[in-house]
């Protein structure tokens, strides 16, 4: 699973990645940011269904790229998900981590929320 990971940062800063063949759109973020809210990038991903048959159907992923606040920050970022049925990661999450008051959580590492 962690090259997948691998590949959504790469793809997510770079907008590519040719082993997944993803497709990165940058757009608004989905929900209203608190104020005082910086270095925030939200778009939608599409990777294929099955990273084994990358010819297959493929899905759209929407993500938040919250970039780390230390000019020199650590490689692997941190990737949040929302846990269980029906939560949402943009509502519940973004506006959270991307306050001024979170920053701690981004001091040195990228953190990557996926919905």
């Amino acid at each position: 699973m962690r090259p997948v990971w691998i590949c959504f940062f790469v793809v997510a800063m770079l907008s590519a990645c040719s082993p997944f063949n993803a497709n990165v759109t940058t757009t608004g973020c989905p929900v209203d940011l608190p104020e005082g809210a910086s270095g925030v990038t939200c778009g939608t991903i599409r990777v294929p269904e099955d990273h084994a048959d990358p010819g297959g159907p493929q899905i759209e992923l929407a993500f938040a790229l919250l970039a780390a606040r230390d000019l020199v920050k650590q490689p692997d970022p941190i990737v949040m998900v929302e846990g269980g049925p029906g939560g949402s990661a943009m509502e519940n999450l973004l506006p959270v981590f991307a306050s001024p008051d979170a920053d701690f959580f981004r001091a040195k590492r990228d953190l990557i929320i996926i919905e």
